[in-house]
Formats: C-alpha cells, sequence, structure tokens
C-alpha cells in the first residue's frame, strides 16, 4: 500500500475497521487534503459510525469536506458535540 499522506488517516481507519468492525466510531476532523475520506467508506461497509466536523467548528474544512461528500458520514457535528455523540455511540 502506498500512501499519499504520512502519518495516513486512510491507513488508521481501515485497519482500525478491519480490527474493530461495527465496534470502531472513526471521526474526521480539521484538515487539508482527502485523507480519511475513502476510509470513512470502509468504515461504514463494516457496520462502524462516523462523525465528521461541521465547517462551523474546523479550522480547515478540507478534510471533513471530503469525507462528507463520500456520502459515509453518519453525523456531521461541531467540536463541541463531539465527545457526547461519542459516549453516546460507546455506552
Amino acid at each position: 500500500m502506498n500512501d499519499l499522506y504520512a502519518p495516513s488517516v486512510d491507513r488508521l481507519f481501515r485497519s482500525a475497521s478491519e480490527a474493530c468492525r461495527e465496534r470502531l466510531v472513526a471521526v474526521i476532523m480539521t484538515g487539508m487534503g482527502d485523507d480519511g475520506a475513502e476510509s470513512m467508506r470502509v468504515v461504514r461497509e463494516r457496520g462502524g459510525r462516523t462523525i465528521a466536523e461541521s465547517s462551523e467548528s474546523a479550522i480547515i474544512f478540507g478534510m471533513p469536506a471530503e469525507a462528507i461528500r463520500t456520502g459515509a458520514v453518519d453525523d456531521v457535528l461541531s467540536l463541541s458535540q463531539i465527545p457526547a455523540a461519542i459516549r453516546k455511540l460507546c455506552a
């Protein structure tokens, strides 16, 4: 596998989704580029849940925006809402 980015969010999410499947909650937050976007689809396909940071709180909306464009994001939340959402999904 040849990753464009190092460290690679795509590699992390693919690996975690393989190990955790439906128990995984993947969160993509502020950043440039599209790293993580495609692997959000993989997380969903394997039964995991996905969250992207909203444009209102993201300093750089590139990575969350690309993930949202894939259609594989369950929730788009502001930074302040993400911890409660993770707690709810893990309860």
